[in-house]
């Protein structure tokens, strides 16, 4: 899977208006930041070769086969071994990012996610200080927070939790997947796949009270 630009003048029907080349790899994250676009795949960060013309293809863009933008690795998505929470068990290896969703608040990104192989399945966030040129690069100093884990039946809360496996969950999974994050009127929404991937759910993100 790779990540390709199409424009639509009405927002419906983008058939006609497909790029012929790919950005980057599977689940490009895109955002703006100083002016200047940038983005997030599980498991790299990338940016336009040429700022200024962030979807042209250039004659000196000869690797342009892997992606139209550069891209570098990322580490402070790395998580080592970790001892899963109660309701987990066992120790997930070598997990690795399936789906990333980006919320920018002015200077920080918050980054959800999921992890591949965690048992269960479950949407975890983090933040990073945009204010380093080199944020993608930096070791994670924390744990990151987990936000949801399934509970309700439909969302395989009553299933027996499983270390998750790459590709389309095709049965019911006690496993949440594919978070979106959205602001509309001052309140932050969080879409996201349940059972695995039978189901959508919409929750509300509220701020943690300190010290919690």
């Amino acid at each position: 899977q790779q990540t390709y630009v199409a424009t639509s003048p009405t927002g419906l029907d983008f058939s006609a208006g497909i790029e012929p080349f790919p950005l980057s790899r599977s689940y490009l994250r895109v955002f703006e930041y100083n002016g200047l676009l940038q983005g997030l795949s599980p498991n790299q960060f990338h940016r336009p070769r040429d700022s200024d013309a962030p979807w042209v293809v250039r004659d000196e863009f000869a690797d342009i086969e892997n992606g139209l933008w550069e891209r570098h690795n990322t580490r402070f998505l790395k998580i080592p071994q970790d001892k899963q929470a109660a309701k987990g068990g066992g120790r997930t290896p070598n997990p690795r990012p399936r789906h990333l969703a980006l919320y920018r608040d002015g200077d920080t990104m918050h980054v959800f996610f999921t992890m591949l192989k965690h048992s269960p399945e479950r949407i975890l966030a983090t933040t990073v200080d945009l204010t380093d040129p080199d944020w993608f690069a930096v070791a994670a100093r924390e744990a990151p927070a987990e936000i949801l884990r399934a509970e309700r039946e439909w969302e395989g809360g009553t299933l027996a939790p499983r270390p998750s496996r790459k590709g389309a969950a095709r049965e019911r999974q006690n496993a949440l997947r594919d978070p979106f994050v959205f602001r509309d009127e001052g309140v932050l929404y969080l879409f996201y796949a349940g059972g695995g991937e039978q189901g959508i759910g919409l929750a509300r993100l509220t701020p943690q009270p300190a010290g919690e």
